[in-house]
């Protein structure tokens, strides 16, 4: 291993059956599995677990982090208070909103003693954000090398995100609820565990929270009552009424459905196992005596229920069951676009590759891929399209 890592002069791939958190410092005394489990986690995560000296110099270099990140922003007009709340979680630096006194516009993360002294790899990256989140903050990350290389970038990337928080802020309807009534709501809200205690110290970000997007009603399946017929029935005249009124209970109780999605419904009542040609032809002709409306990406068709405007919808909806899951060709750019505006609804602002990560995640697919990348990024596209988002100077996606 200290071979390949002091010859490898672009990249490293690393493969390995242990993950660094399977090696619990707490339990090892050898200074060799030490440095394994340093490896490994720099491998997973890169540069930002690097330490930035002894761990004897480190509060120091944080202390003189967070002094110069409040620093710059005062000098640009930005009133903070460091290491905001008194729990386990607290936010290093908070962005004061100059229009509502006690409130934040924003808390600033920092891979400091907090993120150092975290037990588990799922406290550091997941739990911390995630109940900051919930107790209504918008967060931004920075971590201490962005800063030591590059610190313009870092604050020009925090006046963007404060700048998109405060015009945010200044299109939805202000919270006039008292500071006691604030405290008085937070103190209902628990953490996962007894060590979180005191997260109501943290003082939230005053946003209307009525006015994010939200998903709308489970995917549930349309199941059809069985025909007893067979495949010769299926192309006979007398039985166009019942197919037809098939299609119309799919797309009503379904829709917006793809095409594929859609014949797969009807063929399943009718015991009907493949899609042939003949078959195929068989619903282009049915669809187009219909007169259904439609829409339609890279090839795939979706039909809609006659009282939706396919431009006006926006809700997204999550299968309850693994086994209705739909495939991802299968979700139409419009209920995609509106899984993006749920996302930047809470983070305002996102890369695109991050984005992406989210609306996956919020869709309820426990992995990504190809095929669901590619329609996320469409969905991306579509949201611009509709309004909802804009790409930023930065070529990032911004909520409108």
């Amino acid at each position: 291993m200290n071979a390949a890592v002091s010859r490898a002069r672009h990249e490293m791939i690393v493969f390995s059956t242990l993950r660094s958190h399977h090696l619990q410092a707490s339990r090892i005394s050898a200074q060799g599995v030490l440095g394994l489990k340093a490896f490994l986690d720099y491998a997973e995560k890169g540069k930002q677990v690097l330490p930035a000296g002894q761990a004897a110099g480190y509060i120091p270099i944080v202390s003189h982090l967070h002094r110069s990140l409040a620093s710059e922003l005062k000098a640009l007009g930005y009133e903070t208070d460091l290491h905001v709340g008194t729990s386990g979680y607290r936010v290093d630096i908070g962005v004061l909103d100059p229009e509502h006194r006690g409130q934040y516009l924003m808390g600033i993360l920092l891979d400091g003693p907090m993120y150092e002294n975290a037990e588990t790899a799922r406290d550091r990256d997941i739990l911390r954000e995630q109940v900051l989140r919930q107790l209504g903050w918008n967060l931004l990350r920075v971590w201490s090398p962005d800063w030591w290389e590059n610190r313009h970038s870092v604050v020009r990337r925090m006046v963007e995100a404060i700048e998109h928080v405060k015009d945010y802020k200044s299109q939805i309807q202000p919270v006039t609820r008292s500071a006691s009534e604030e405290l008085s709501q937070l103190e209902q809200i628990t953490a996962p565990s007894g060590k979180y205690e005191g997260l109501a110290e943290a003082n939230p970000v005053g946003i209307n929270q009525s006015s994010k997007a939200a998903p709308g009603p489970l995917y549930k399946q349309c199941i059809l009552d069985p025909v007893p017929f067979g495949v010769e029935q299926f192309y006979l005249p007398s039985y166009t009424d019942l197919i037809l009124g098939q299609i119309k209970k799919v797309i009503q109780e379904e829709g917006p459905i793809s095409r594929s999605l859609l014949t797969k419904r009807i063929l399943q009542a009718w015991g009907i196992a493949r899609l042939g040609a003949k078959l195929d032809q068989r619903f282009s002709d049915l669809f187009t005596r219909l007169g259904l409306q439609t829409t339609e990406m890279e090839g795939v068709i979706y039909f809609w229920p006659e009282e939706i405007q396919p431009h006006q919808y926006g809700m997204f909806r999550i299968s309850a069951e693994e086994s209705q899951r739909r495939a991802a060709e299968d979700i139409p750019p419009e209920e995609v676009a509106a899984a993006v505006k749920a996302v930047l609804d809470s983070q305002i602002s996102l890369s695109p590759e991050e984005l992406v990560k989210q609306v996956v995640k919020i869709l309820g697919y426990a992995r990504s891929g190809t095929a669901l990348e590619k329609v996320v990024k469409f969905g991306i596209q579509r949201a611009i399209e509709l309004g909802y988002v804009l790409v930023d100077e930065n070529q990032r996606i911004v909520i409108k």
